[in-house]
């Protein structure tokens, strides 16, 4: 009797235990369920991308998943329309191109730019997305407001500048014309030089400073000019494009502003793509738009770029003189004794004399053996010039901020040439070429 008890209990303790064993897997099982029910409804209440976000990503195989995706959906949609701007909108078009709301937040972001609410960049992007939008020339107007608003707001000249060469002739580049004209004179009158007033008064002839330019002028006396080599024109560019990256870009800033000035419609993609260009150039970059691009000189100005290139080329080589004497204080002093000793001597060979740096130490040899090789306008002046840097190199230490001035003077000397040379090239095959 007692065996048979003992058998009993024996076989109710292993019921038992499968039992249990039973039980905690079913309360497993319904814990995680209502674990992602709650994670669920405290999705639903909060309802907002960031709680439908992490709720799919901690139950990706959800029941409730397509709820949940769809509350993403319109979750996301209204803080976009919260926040109305063309670039949230262009965020959740990017975010999510299969949502059932994207195009309707293209349209919201198309109405937007149309009144030119929205940064530049936000165009650009919008355009990435619909290239093919009917209304492209309106929302082309519609940038170059936003433009003119940047570049009213900037308020410094490279801005107004910027603007005038993307959009020449419009209504809005006529009224930043008059702090052009300002800034382009301040400039010549820093230079200083017969060519400087002469340049200004060829750019903007018609400018509020143009009297004032003339007045300037009238105090130069006139220059005789040997005329420099026409047939060696092509060469020499070709020589300091190599030499100069600023030639290149004013070059390509040429090409990039007469197709400008061809275009019928500023507004269109083929004239964004110059302008785009024109911003490259900007950012020191030369676009793919000026590759291949040849340029000739028109040909009624021929000799006067040959005398600016000539002069241009003395004015780097001088340049790069005066750099081999920075170092050393006692090399320029007896570089100036040897200037005024061979000074008499000196003639004029280009308009490179015309444009000479403003230095305290007389012209600078084209080559440092041969000092008589100089393209000195006046040799007297050359003579004081000389006389002066022997002052100058007695002062010691002074002498190096003198130098920079007069190396900031070469340059924008050496800008202006380039400036001017670029002026007169017109792409090859043009009427005006």
């Amino acid at each position: 009797m007692r065996t048979r008890a003992c058998a009993f209990l024996l076989c109710f303790a292993a019921l038992a235990t499968l039992s249990g064993c039973a039980e905690v897997g079913t309360v497993d099982a319904i814990s995680g369920d209502l674990s992602e029910h709650d994670a669920f409804r405290k999705a639903e209440r909060q309802d907002t991308s960031a709680s439908w976000s992490a709720f799919l990503q901690e139950y990706p195989q959800s029941s409730h998943r397509q709820r949940a995706t769809d509350g993403l959906n319109a979750a996301l949609w209204r803080e976009a329309q919260a926040l109305n701007t063309a670039g949230a909108y262009i965020a959740f078009v990017r975010a999510n191109p299969d949502n059932p709301n994207a195009d309707a937040a293209a349209s919201a972001c198309k109405s937007l730019l149309l009144q030119a609410q929205g940064a530049e960049q936000d165009f650009a992007d919008y355009f990435a997305m619909r290239p093919q939008d009917p209304d492209s020339g309106a929302l082309y107007k519609a940038l170059a407001a936003v433009r003119y608003a940047a570049a009213k707001s900037a308020g410094d000249v490279k801005s107004y500048a910027m603007f005038v060469s993307q959009y020449p002739g419009s209504e809005e580049a006529g009224e930043l014309l008059p702090a052009m004209h300002s800034a382009a004179y301040a400039e010549a009158k820093q230079i200083n030089t017969r060519l400087a007033y002469q340049f200004f008064l060829k750019r903007y002839p018609d400018a509020a400073e143009a009297a004032d330019a003339r007045d300037a002028l009238s105090g130069f006396p006139s220059p005789v000019v040997q005329g420099g080599s026409v047939a060696e024109l092509d060469r020499l560019l070709s020589v300091l494009r190599k030499a100069s990256p600023y030639l290149v870009q004013k070059e390509c800033y040429a090409i990039l502003s007469y197709r400008l000035r061809e275009q019928k419609d500023l507004y269109t993609a083929q004239a964004e793509e110059l302008r785009s260009g024109l911003r490259q150039l900007d950012g020191g970059e030369i676009p793919q738009a000026c590759s291949g691009q040849q340029l000739a000189v028109v040909h009624s100005r021929r000799q006067l770029v040959s005398n600016a290139v000539q002069s241009l080329a003395k004015l780097l080589q001088q340049e790069q003189y005066i750099s081999s004497l920075v170092s050393d204080s006692k090399h320029i002093a007896d570089q100036s004794a040897i200037i005024e000793e061979k000074a008499s001597d000196m003639a004029d060979s280009s308009e490179g004399a015309e444009l000479e740096i403003e230095a305290l130490y007389g012209p600078s040899p084209a080559d440092s053996l041969h000092p008589e090789e100089t393209a000195s306008r006046n040799a007297k002046e050359a003579v004081l010039r000389a006389r002066s840097a022997q002052k100058l190199a007695s002062r010691g230490g002074q002498a190096q901020g003198n130098i920079s001035d007069v190396m900031a003077a070469a340059g924008r000397q050496a800008n202006l040439l380039m400036d001017i040379i670029a002026s007169y090239e017109k792409p090859v095959g043009t009427a005006e070429e």
